[in-house]
C-alpha cells in the first residue's frame, strides 16, 4: 500500500458550531432547489475526488485527501469555520497489519492489509483526534488488472474545542470486479456523517457504475465511466433524494482530482437537475434545470 502522510486537521482556538438538526429522524424530503443544487456540486464532486483516489492504483488511504475533504465541505456549508483548519503530516500513529504487506503483482493494492488510526494532536484549546480503520484486498494478486475492494471502517475524526466537539465519521465498502478484459463493475455503498452541537447531517451514496479502459492492458491509465446511483442528502431540515447518472465521463491517472471529460447528472423525482460537464482537468460548468449557476 502506498503510503501518504496523515492530514491531521488542527482546528484554531474558535469554538467549531454546527448550525445542524436532527438527521435520522423523519424529514420532509423536498426538490432540489438552486441552493441545494450548489451543495450538491461541491459534495458530488469531492464524492468523485475519492472515487478517482480509488480507482488509482494504491492511491486510497484514509489519509488522503478525497477521504477527508467530502466531511470537512459539509462541516463548512453549515456554518463551520474550517478555513481555520491546516494540515499537519505524521504517519507515527498508523499501525499497518501486516507490517509489510505483500503486493506480488506490483499494482499499488496489497494482498491484504489494514490501516488502523489513534491519532490525536493539540493545537491551543483546540484538540483533533483520527480512528478507525481501512482494509484494502485484491482480487487477484497475480493479476495487476483483477481489481480491488476496500473497507472503510468508522474514519472518525472529532474536533474539539471550548467545551463542544465536532466530529466526520465515514464508512464505505468498495467492490471494483473485471468482468472482461478491461471492463469492470463496481458497486460501492459510502455514508459520511457530520455532528456536532447536539445535531447531525449525513450524506448517503450507493452505486453500481461501470468502468471501461483505454487500456486493457493498463486499464487504471485511463477510461470512462457510467454511473447509476443514488444520492440522498438530509442537511438538518430536509431530505434531498436524487439519482446520479453519467454520460462519457472520463478519468485519467494525471487528474485524480476531477473527470476531465464528459457530464454527470443529477435529478429528483420532481425533474429539477444538475448538470457538471467536465471540459478538463480542474474545468468544468455547471447548470442547475439548464441555467447556469452562479
Amino acid at each position: 500500500m502506498r503510503r501518504r502522510p496523515l492530514l491531521l486537521l488542527l482546528a484554531s482556538g474558535a469554538v467549531l458550531t454546527l448550525l445542524l438538526a436532527a438527521c435520522g429522524t423523519s424529514l420532509p424530503i423536498k426538490p432540489m432547489s438552486q441552493t441545494a443544487a450548489t451543495q450538491v456540486a461541491t459534495m458530488g464532486q469531492s464524492t468523485d475526488q475519492l472515487l478517482l483516489n480509488m480507482i488509482s492504483p494504491g492511491g486510497f488511504s484514509p489519509t488522503s485527501v478525497g477521504v477527508q475533504a467530502l466531511g470537512l465541505k459539509m462541516l463548512g456549508m453549515q456554518g463551520v469555520d474550517t478555513a481555520s483548519l491546516t494540515p499537519l503530516a505524521t504517519s507515527s500513529c498508523i499501525t499497518t497489519s501486516p507490517a509489510s504487506p505483500v503486493d506480488n503483482d506490483a499494482d499499488g493494492w496489497p494482498a491484504s492489509a489494514t490501516e488502523t488510526y489513534d491519532c490525536s494532536s493539540t493545537s491551543g484549546t483546540t484538540t483533533t483526534t483520527v480512528t478507525g480503520s481501512i482494509t484494502v484486498t485484491d482480487k487477484n494478486d497475480s493479476d495487476p488488472t483483477s481489481g480491488t475492494t476496500a473497507t472503510v471502517n468508522n474514519l472518525k475524526i472529532a474536533i474539539s474545542s471550548g467545551g463542544s466537539t465536532s466530529t466526520i465519521t465515514e464508512n464505505l465498502g468498495w467492490d471494483l470486479t473485471e468482468t472482461a478484459r478491461g471492463s469492470y463493475a463496481l458497486v460501492y455503498d459510502f455514508r459520511v456523517d457530520v455532528s456536532g452541537s447536539g445535531s447531525s447531517a449525513a450524506l448517503e451514496l450507493k452505486g453500481s457504475p461501470t468502468y471501461t479502459a483505454y487500456s486493457p492492458t493498463n486499464p487504471f491509465a485511463a477510461g470512462t465511466f457510467t454511473f447509476n446511483g443514488d444520492f440522498t442528502y438530509s442537511d438538518g431540515s430536509v431530505t434531498y433524494e436524487l439519482t446520479h447518472t453519467s454520460s462519457g465521463v472520463h478519468y485519467t491517472s494525471t487528474c485524480t482530482s476531477t473527470f476531465d471529460g464528459g457530464q454527470d447528472h443529477y435529478a429528483d423525482s420532481n425533474g429539477n437537475t444538475l448538470d457538471i460537464t467536465y471540459t478538463g482537468c480542474n474545468s468544468f460548468t455547471m447548470t442547475y434545470d439548464g441555467s447556469p449557476l452562479p
